[in-house]
This record gives C-alpha cells, sequence and structure tokens, in this order.
C-alpha cells in the first residue's frame, strides 16, 4: 500500500514539474509600447513579458530599458520618468512638462503605474508634453475621403467648458511629412487643417505619413503618430514614371524653397 501512495505521489509530483515550463509560457504574452520623445520617436514595437513581474508598467519599461543599448529611462526605480535619452522632463518655465503614459489611450498617473497590471494586446503609449499647462492633442481625425484629390484634413475634439461636449476643430499650423518612396514632401495644415499632395506623389498604395506641431515653449502641441502609420490611395493618378516623378516633385519643391531664401537675402 505505501509503494502504491509512494507511486502516486512521485507521479504527481513528476506531472507538476512537467507542467510548470507550460505554465510559465502560458503567463507571457505580448503588448505594443511605442515612446515618444520632446522631438522624435525613440522606441516602437512588440513587446512580450518575461515574468508575471513584468505584468505592471513601470516593471515592463525597465526591462525594456535594459534590453537596449539606445533606449535610457531614468527615475523608473522611484515609479516615475524623470528623463528619457536625457530629456529631462520640467524644462518649460512652469515645469509642468514631462512624460504621461497611457494604456489603450486612457492616462494612467505614475501613482498607479506600478500597480496597473497588463494584458495581452495592450497599447502603451509614454509622450513627452506640456499636457497640464499648455495642453497636447493625443488623437488626430484624418480625414481621406478626397485623397483621390490628394486632399487630406486634420481635425481634432475639442471640450466645451462644461465637458459634456466637444466640438470638432480644424488642426492649423501643422506640419505634416508625406512619402512617396524615399521622397519626403513637407506640407503645412491651412486655417481648415487641410494640405494638398503634388500629384506626383500622389501614387496608389500605402504611403507613410507623420505629423508635428509644437508649442512655443518647445513641447509638442499634438501626439506624433505612430512611425508605421500610412495613408492608403486608392487611385494611382500619379503612377507614371513613379520613381521619376516623386524625385523631380521633390526636386522642384526644394528649388523653390532655395530661390525663394535667396530672393529674402537679397531683400535684406
Amino acid at each position: 500500500m505505501k509503494k502504491i501512495v509512494s507511486l502516486i505521489a512521485f507521479a504527481l509530483i513528476v506531472a507538476t514539474v512537467a507542467a510548470l515550463p507550460a505554465f510559465a509560457a502560458e503567463q507571457s504574452f505580448g503588448v505594443s509600447l511605442r515612446i515618444e520623445g520632446k522631438t522624435e520617436n525613440v522606441y516602437y514595437g512588440q513587446v512580450t513579458t518575461g515574468s508575471v513581474d513584468d505584468f505592471n508598467v513601470i516593471k515592463l519599461l525597465a526591462r525594456v530599458d535594459r534590453e537596449n543599448d539606445d533606449l535610457e529611462i531614468t527615475g523608473l526605480e522611484n515609479g516615475y520618468i524623470t528623463a528619457i535619452n536625457q530629456v529631462k522632463a520640467g524644462q518649460t518655465a512652469k515645469g509642468f512638462d514631462g512624460y504621461v503614459v497611457r494604456v489603450n489611450g486612457e492616462y494612467v498617473p505614475y501613482s498607479e503605474l506600478g500597480f496597473f497590471k497588463l494584458e495581452a494586446g495592450d497599447e502603451i503609449i509614454v509622450y513627452y508634453s506640456d499636457e497640464f499647462e499648455s495642453g497636447i492633442i493625443t488623437e488626430v481625425i484624418v480625414d481621406t475621403e478626397r485623397i483621390d484629390q490628394g486632399y487630406i484634413k486634420f481635425t481634432y475634439e475639442k471640450p466645451y467648458s462644461d465637458g459634456k461636449y466637444v466640438s470638432s476643430e480644424a488642426l492649423v499650423g501643422a506640419t505634416v511629412r508625406w512619402y512617396c518612396g524615399e521622397a519626403e514632401f513637407v506640407y503645412t495644415t491651412d486655417g481648415q487643417g487641410g494640405i494638398i499632395i503634388d500629384k506626383a506623389a500622389l501614387t496608389s498604395g500605402e504611403h507613410k505619413m507623420s505629423i508635428e506641431l509644437y508649442h512655443g515653449n518647445g513641447a509638442p502641441a499634438v501626439l506624433r503618430f505612430a512611425p508605421d502609420y500610412t495613408v492608403k490611395v486608392p487611385v494611382a493618378i500619379g503612377d507614371t514614371n513613379l520613381v521619376y516623378a516623386c524625385a523631380i516633385a521633390a526636386a522642384v519643391s526644394l528649388g523653390a524653397a532655395v530661390l525663394l531664401a535667396i530672393s529674402l537675402k537679397k531683400r535684406v
């Protein structure tokens, strides 16, 4: 009888040990992490949690920091972020600027980051802003209904003072970078928040696009798009001699800028 009990106990131990790797594997999952510095994106990718300790935001950021030589996040040991890649928080006159964290679009204060439990598929964004003084637009609405004509409109929702309703506002004066292959075209949104893409750069398929806007104190006024953000152009009105057209259009834009600069210099 004792032998039977011992055999059963041994079998249970073996089964438990054998199940541990599978259990550990089930504990790991992937999340998306994007870190936007003051003037550029500094990290973007999928991160697989290594252990149950990585399930809160602070520990996950600390692990990503350790594993990437070109990324340096300070302050995490105290539960917050004081600088990323040596760009410190508190640079503006009032010192309210710093690094903000959002998970799935929702703001998470530093007091909760150490306890905030992550789940598979969560999207984490860390970004520099003066959100609680100058403010920042975290969600830009991109209207591509007239993309076949090269027109794109950018707006955002602005809440009324009562916080119950919002109005749609044009995003004016933002810098938009449009890419046609390797050629870059730079536009500024007009009074209606629109830009018109050069026909030569409006080729069918996916085009990378970025946006940026800054306050007078240097803090971002709009959250940049993810590095892989694209716009699809269904109508190929600029497909003729694609490579040459993009190159020529880019050269013309550059030449116009140079001539304008020379003209202004002569006037001075």
